[in-house]
């Protein structure tokens, strides 16, 4: 049982950076901008609306579909310890990461790391999504008698 439960968390960790990076980041991609949007902030400060863009529309989106992911992972998995989960889940993440990176012949896995400086939010989406889960988790009470002893201080 406890094989099933590490294979999990790490297909779990897998299947995250799949819909969430791959799947919601490709469906936002896809959004139309207005022509407006650009000519506000003009021909000289194009990155700097790139940016804006990409913070809102892909990393947000991204960042806390993942969070929101791996702190339901610790939840079904809690009998693992919670820094086991978070290091399968995201060596699951990497391992699609690569894959993705190598999976067609025009799309390498370095030429994520040469892309315009701009599209950083949507790279470091997923990773960060998983930092902020790995943090709440840390915080969160880990049995009912956790929670009682913060409500009601013995002593």
């Amino acid at each position: 049982m406890k094989l099933l439960r590490i294979c999990f968390a790490f297909v779990g960790g897998m299947w995250l950076y799949y819909a969430a990076a791959i799947l919601v980041g490709g469906t936002v991609a896809a959004v139309t901008v207005p022509k407006g949007y650009f000519d506000y902030f003009g021909n000289d400060h194009k990155g700097a609306s790139l940016v804006l863009l990409s913070l809102i529309l892909d990393m947000v989106p991204v960042a806390v579909i993942v969070c929101g992911g791996f702190l339901a992972l610790h939840r079904i998995l809690r009998p693992l310890s919670s820094m086991r989960v978070s290091l399968l889940a995201v060596f699951g993440m990497i391992s699609c990461f690569m894959y993705w990176g190598n999976a067609s012949e025009t799309s390498h896995l370095w030429s994520s790391f040469r892309s315009p400086w701009w599209s950083i939010p949507s790279f470091l989406a997923p990773w960060l999504g998983a930092g902020l889960a790995m943090w709440l988790e840390a915080g969160m009470p880990k049995s009912s008698s956790d929670v009682q002893e913060k409500v009601l201080p013995s002593g």
